[in-house]
């Protein structure tokens, strides 16, 4: 059985962990607010970011960004403009489609 998403207020969000043993455990993440830590993200196609996924990145000098979300989906963000934090869980920034620089990912 897969994962279960609910909102809870709008802001927080209970995730329901399948166990793979037919139960699910309850798992809350706040998903706003600011971040724990931080770490450069050098661009690649092959290798995710260290301690990863991330919660969000912020892209120093703008262009585009793609990224393998939290599931592992390659989604392209264009035109990024500098100094914007892109809120989205992110595993993988890739060198290909990726010509925005000086990125962080924050925890």
């Amino acid at each position: 059985m897969a994962d279960i998403l609910r909102e809870v207020f709008g802001v927080f969000q209970k995730r329901y962990k399948d166990q793979g043993d037919g139960s699910h455990a309850e798992v809350v993440d706040a998903g706003v607010g600011p971040g724990d830590a931080c770490v450069e993200v050098t661009p690649s196609d092959v290798a995710d970011i260290a301690g990863g996924p991330v919660r969000a990145l912020y892209v120093g000098t703008g262009g585009d960004v793609t990224i393998h979300d939290g599931d592992g989906n390659e989604i392209e963000f264009a035109n990024v403009p500098a100094g914007t934090i892109l809120p989205v869980k992110t595993r993988r920034v890739m060198n290909t489609g990726t010509d925005a620089s000086d990125i962080v990912g924050i925890f």
